[in-house]
């Protein structure tokens, strides 16, 4: 079987080896957007435990790879499908629908001023991540991960209030305007 799959890992482009994953992730996440949009307000089983039930299988789902790449080569498509949907419906779901309609902890440690804030930049944060500035960063000035990850929040936090948030702000004043 692996053979098999070994083929199409140069398709380039959209059909990618992890084109299975950003699949299931699509449609468990429509699925999220469909249970939330119906205002479904509790889960009765788990009555205000959902968020900790999605921590505790994500922790769960890190351990057990630990284990399982040791035993199982989890590279190729059915293995990255079958880890990544388990993980993203048992565990980044229930995550997101307890963080959405729960007030416990971790909520209210994400609602602080200053997690919103790393929330908002976060676009911009994903957007340099990849590029140029963190190759700068690592060849010329420290290659120290949390370092180069600071930095980019940084960077991201700076580029989102003194631009992206005004640039927002205009475009919504200026077509609030005009379509009046």
């Amino acid at each position: 079987m692996k053979e098999f799959f070994s083929n199409f890992s140069n398709l380039g482009g959209f059909l990618q080896k992890n084109i299975a994953t950003y699949i299931i992730e699509f449609f468990v996440g429509i699925g999220l957007a469909l249970l939330v949009s119906k205002q479904s307000k509790s889960i009765h089983i788990l009555k205000d435990k959902v968020t900790y039930v999605g921590i505790g299988f994500i922790l769960v789902y890190l351990i057990g790879m630990q284990y399982f790449r040791a035993i199982f080569d989890l590279k190729y498509d059915p293995a990255v499908f079958v880890s990544m949907g388990a993980l993203s419906l048992l565990g980044i779901a229930p995550l997101l629908w307890g963080l959405i309609h729960e007030r416990t902890f971790i909520s209210k440690i994400l609602s602080a001023p200053f997690m919103v804030l790393l929330g908002k930049s976060s676009y911009i944060f994903y957007l340099i991540h990849k590029g140029f500035i963190p190759i700068f960063i690592n060849n010329n000035i420290w290659s120290n991960k949390l370092f180069i990850f600071v930095v980019l929040n940084i960077i991201s936090i700076v580029l989102f209030k003194y631009i992206e948030e005004p640039v927002n702000l205009w475009i919504r004043k200026y077509y609030s305007k005009n379509n009046n």
